[in-house]
């Protein structure tokens, strides 16, 4: 959790802030937020902060991308939240963050695993529809209509399959 103040300024860093980016509060506190030492992108959340006190309503900023204390990176989801006074005006905002990090490696992984799936079951499906439809067709020499009766079979076979796989994926 960490406040911003309406000239910029951060007025409010807790616990979790100076674990997670290794920086006391003592550092940071009425200091300009873009001097806050920590690597990210700050122009990003200083732009999310700017729209949040313009729209006077809770935004999100997502995807910030940062380096831990140890060299790690990772990436931060923020809630950015107007605190009011009296009169309606912001006088400062809250960025409440969350670590998505691991979250966005397992949509990653998700993406990956159905790209690897889709290819490599729809690939052979084309190979095997092409391949029997050529012979449906007779490209590769005469064909009865007993065996073309069966052919026909095996293709509606194979779009009913690569139905099945559209589906799942």
């Amino acid at each position: 959790l960490i406040g911003v103040n309406h000239d910029g300024r951060i007025a409010h860093w807790n616990s979790v802030a100076e674990s997670t980016f290794g920086i006391s509060a003592r550092r940071v506190l009425n200091r300009p937020f873009s001097e806050c030492t920590v690597q990210w992108d700050s122009e990003k959340i200083l732009a999310g902060i700017r729209e949040c006190q313009k729209k006077g309503s809770s935004i999100r900023v997502d995807d910030v991308e940062f380096i831990r204390p140890n060299g790690q990176k990772g990436i931060l989801g923020f809630a950015v939240i107007p605190l009011r006074e009296e009169r309606g005006r912001s006088r400062e905002c809250l960025l409440f963050g969350a670590d998505i990090t691991e979250r966005k490696r397992i949509e990653q992984l998700k993406h990956d695993f159905i790209s690897a799936v889709s290819h490599e079951l729809r690939t052979p499906l084309t190979i095997i529809k092409e391949g029997v439809s050529q012979v449906v067709e007779g490209l590769l020499g005469q064909v009865n209509e007993e065996q073309k009766r069966f052919l026909s079979i095996s293709l509606e076979g194979i779009e009913r399959l690569a139905r099945i796989v559209d589906d799942l994926l």
